[in-house]
């Protein structure tokens, strides 16, 4: 929680990094997916748009609209999740980002795991088919494992 209180901070003021701001930023929203946590997600949600999606800037294995997505599915909006999933796709397809595709379909899946509702279960199950895919083509063998949980 430190990094999102680091992150939180950073958002508030002007520094000379902000040429890592893309990266802290979608970190922070990696903790909060992970933990399942929603400490300054409104602050973090506007600063992502405003400073990373809309200027459009990219920062290596990460992806503003995956992060988007995850805040959404955090604050239990699986609908506009869904959308920033299927954005998030599009863009990392045409990058060929293989492996964050990846994991952009296992996200997806574990969103509908965590939801847990009715039909959950057979919405995640193309999700996560597709990512133990391509998990199995790029050699990602952690993510495996973790895919093969989630599909059990």
């Amino acid at each position: 929680m430190i990094y999102i209180t680091y992150s939180y901070t950073l958002t508030q003021k002007k520094t000379k990094r902000r040429s890592r701001y893309p990266l802290v930023i979608n970190i922070a929203v990696n903790v909060l997916w992970l933990l399942k946590r929603d400490d300054h997600i409104e602050i973090i949600k506007r600063n992502l748009h405003k400073k990373v999606l809309v200027p459009d800037f990219r920062y290596p294995m990460q992806d503003s609209r995956l992060s988007m997505a995850r805040l959404c599915a955090v604050q239990g909006n699986a609908d506009e999740a869904d959308e920033w999933f299927a954005k998030a796709r599009t863009v990392l397809d045409e990058q060929g980002a293989r492996p964050l595709r990846a994991i952009v379909d296992f996200d997806e899946a574990l969103m509908y795991d965590r939801r847990g509702d009715s039909g959950d279960v057979e919405l995640a199950a193309p999700s996560v088919d597709a990512a133990l895919e391509q998990f199995r083509e790029v050699g990602m063998t952690g993510w495996i494992t973790r895919a093969e949980e989630l599909s059990a």
